[in-house]
């Protein structure tokens, strides 16, 4: 198992490098995948001999590092959004309001089925209180966000538009991470009855190494360039101005049901 996480660790530092080689393009992504490597690697110096790390610092840190990770996915996320490029109609201003909005619902909802479950939980100041919340936190807000982007880029796939290769690369392997990252605390919670059995561990341990080589090797210089800005047809500005009335109902059934 150390060797696998050694991987890991060599594989996120990798797609930092790459990430940070291009500039600003992705800069919170960045910065998750620098705070990341960070408490992985304090994690990996106090696990001990156990197959089980039996220190407290190493769950402490563990808890503690783990709402600043979530922080930062979310701060990913809205970057995507802001580098849906401008000459596609509807992600003006207007567009990416809309899109930023539909976000924070989700988000609520997320931290607010979080706070719902603690409440099971006595409050106090300890590693079995504040290891379920933040658990549970971690698996909302990554379906929620796995499900955004989704959601986006089916929204999109309809008409398509000139995208920077890095930026559909890019959004590809981060649904794809997210949805690694929620699947697996889902099964644990399901199957495993919240603790993360070995093969679980190892599944999400080789799966984010593989997605962070791919990170590494598909981010190039070529594909920051900007495409050619396509002309489009009556017909495909008649289906993004029926997308756009359907994202705005989309929010308003959101609103309501987060206001219930």
């Amino acid at each position: 198992m150390d060797y696998t996480w050694l991987c890991l660790i060599i594989a996120r530092l990798l797609a930092f490098a790459r990430v940070l080689s291009r500039g600003r393009a992705y800069r919170w992504f960045a910065a998750y995948l620098a705070a990341d490597a960070a408490r992985d690697a304090a994690l990996f110096f106090l696990r001990g001999r156990s197959s089980v790390p039996a220190n407290p610092a190493y769950a402490w840190v563990w808890i503690l590092g783990e709402p600043v990770l979530l922080a930062l996915l979310v701060y990913s996320t809205f970057e995507l959004v802001a580098k849906i490029p401008p000459h596609y109609r509807g992600f003006g201003n207007y567009g990416r309001a809309k899109l930023r909005m539909l976000l924070q619902l989700a988000i609520a909802a997320a931290l607010l089925s979080s706070i719902i479950e603690a409440r099971a939980y006595p409050w106090h100041l300890s590693i079995h209180t504040w290891l379920p919340l933040v658990i549970t936190a971690k698996r909302l807000l990554t379906s929620a966000l796995a499900a955004y982007l989704l959601f986006i880029a089916a929204w999109l796939s309809r008409v398509p538009v000139p995208m920077q290769p890095n930026l559909l690369r890019h959004a590809s392997l981060f649904a794809a991470y997210l949805s690694l990252e929620a699947g697996v605390t889902l099964w644990n919670m399901l199957f495993e009855h919240g603790r993360g059995a070995a093969g679980s561990n190892l599944v999400l341990t080789i799966g984010t190494c593989l997605l962070f080589l791919l990170w590494s090797a598909l981010l190039t210089k070529k594909g920051e360039q900007s495409p050619e800005r396509k002309v489009l047809s009556p017909e495909e500005t008649a289906a993004i101005q029926q997308r756009e009335e359907q994202l705005n109902a989309v929010l308003e059934q959101a609103r309501r049901r987060l206001d219930q």
